[in-house]
């Protein structure tokens, strides 16, 4: 009875083994190109056969999971994938040239409904409207009917789905979009006409709904929403400083839970002190030690030393590095001239986004011996690092750095993140341990005015 079965396995293989997903599409614009994101593979391409047909399959993909395909012309759509099962999708093209979807199988409602909720935003604020290029067509009357009719749909769609598990989930996630995007909408209708929304019955009745203490409503950043809501208004004159100590001193007296109220501080610290002049360091530190949790202040607390440390004109740090070819260096080989240093690592997108911008200034300022440019890289992966500089070949020396240098480096400037660009005097003195991008359009005019 064993060997038939073994027999009956190897003639049947689909009876133990079903691929996850099938993408069909008749559109050969679509084929070269297309991928799929998972948490397993963060992005894996897709291959189409000669009939326009791609299967998907995933060993590491133990349970019901969700799926992210990117299609060659841009748009992207979700599926919900399970062990056992196959979820087919299908692309044509319909009258006008639009493109449309036909799901089948397993996980077919649960697919079609995150479709639906990715798209549940009001159709009224700005970044809508520069998103889909669209003009200031309709009202906020409009957008709110628009938005609770889509709300309706998802909901329904919702009650809809197999297990009881799945319908509470949704639902509630759907209720939180619902909820953060009437406080959009109102908040979006009422700058629009200059009020403060803080002064708006009714975006406040829709604050009320939040439970600042709940870990589930930081979904849609609606605590954040809750906080903002506490503070006073914030104008043009108000400086990043007093924006994350107003922040910070709401959070400190609105939220009770402990781990909401350091994720929130955490984010606001990182963020206030990636970006404020150190002019304003003191203030705000003052602040971040009477409100935040001891472990937020021990984690920045070198970000502010190093700010007091690296301010104009004092000594700079005399840190190390090595070449292509693995011979180290000092920063202060290089004293003589105005130094601009480039900390960067290839897996950097916005670093990489610099490149471009930086290769130019360096042509620009090829001639001119009062200045250098260097770029250290902080890359683990030192192959990683020489790939790039075989492709690009740039025209400016190229440094990197072992860990221990990476380290020292972060502690002494205060890095919290790359890109991150220093100016140093040729004395050996700081000029600015936060400069100016290669990309700002006054690059020259404010270098200029520093190079002696």
């Amino acid at each position: 009875m064993k060997r038939i079965l073994i027999g009956l396995l190897a003639l049947f293989p689909c009876l133990v083994h079903a691929q996850l997903a099938v993408i069909e599409t008749s559109d050969t614009t679509l084929l070269s190109g297309s991928m799929l994101m998972t948490e397993a593979q963060p992005l894996d391409k897709l291959t189409f056969n000669q009939k326009g047909i791609a299967v998907y399959d995933d060993p590491s993909i133990k349970e019901k999971a969700q799926l992210q395909l990117l299609l060659a012309d841009g748009t992207s759509y979700f599926l919900v994938v399970e062990p056992g099962k196959t979820q087919r999708i299908k692309f044509t093209r319909g009258k006008g040239g639009k493109l449309q979807v036909d799901y089948k199988g397993a996980n077919t409602a649960l697919s079609v409904l995150f479709n639906e909720f990715a798209k549940f935003v009001p159709e009224k604020n700005t970044g809508y409207e520069m998103a889909n290029q669209s003009t200031d067509t309709i009202t906020h009357e409009e957008a709110r009917r628009r938005l609770d009719m889509r709300y309706q749909r998802l909901v329904k769609m919702a009650e809809k789905l197999e297990t009881p598990a799945e319908r509470a989930d949704n639902l509630r996630d759907i209720n939180l979009a619902y909820l953060a995007n009437r406080l959009q909408l109102t908040a979006d209708e009422d700058y629009k006409y200059g009020r403060n929304p803080n002064e708006d019955a009714r975006y406040m009745t829709l604050i009320k709904q939040i439970n600042p203490n709940d870990s589930m409503y930081l979904q849609r950043g609606l605590i954040d929403m809750f906080v903002l809501s506490k503070m006073p208004p914030a104008t043009q004159e108000t400086s990043i400083g007093a924006y994350g100590a107003a922040y910070l001193t709401a959070v400190d007296a609105h939220i009770a839970n402990p781990k909401i109220r350091n994720e929130l501080m955490e984010s606001m610290v990182g963020t206030v002190l990636g970006q404020i002049p150190a002019d304003q360091t003191d203030a705000f530190w003052t602040v971040v030690k009477a409100k935040a949790d001891s472990n937020i202040v021990q984690k920045y607390e070198f970000v502010v030393s190093s700010r007091k440390a690296t301010k104009r004109g004092m000594k700079c740090p005399d840190v190390t590095f090595s070449d292509p070819e693995g011979q180290q260096h000092r920063l202060s080989d290089y004293f003589g001239k105005t130094l601009y240093i480039d900390l960067w690592a290839t897996w950097c997108v916005p670093c990489m986004m610099e490149i471009p911008a930086l290769a130019r200034q360096v042509e620009h300022y090829k001639n001119d011996a009062r200045v250098m440019f260097i770029s250290i890289s902080m890359d683990k992966n030192r192959q990683s690092w020489l790939a790039k500089l075989q492709k690009d070949r740039p025209a400016w020396p190229q440094f990197i750095t072992n860990s221990e240098e990476d380290a020292l480096i972060s502690r002494e400037f205060g890095v919290m993140s790359i890109p991150r660009f220093l100016l140093i005097k040729a004395d050996g003195t700081i000029l600015d341990a936060d400069a100016f991008r290669p990309s700002d359009p006054k690059f020259s005019e404010k270098l200029d005015a520093l190079l002696e």
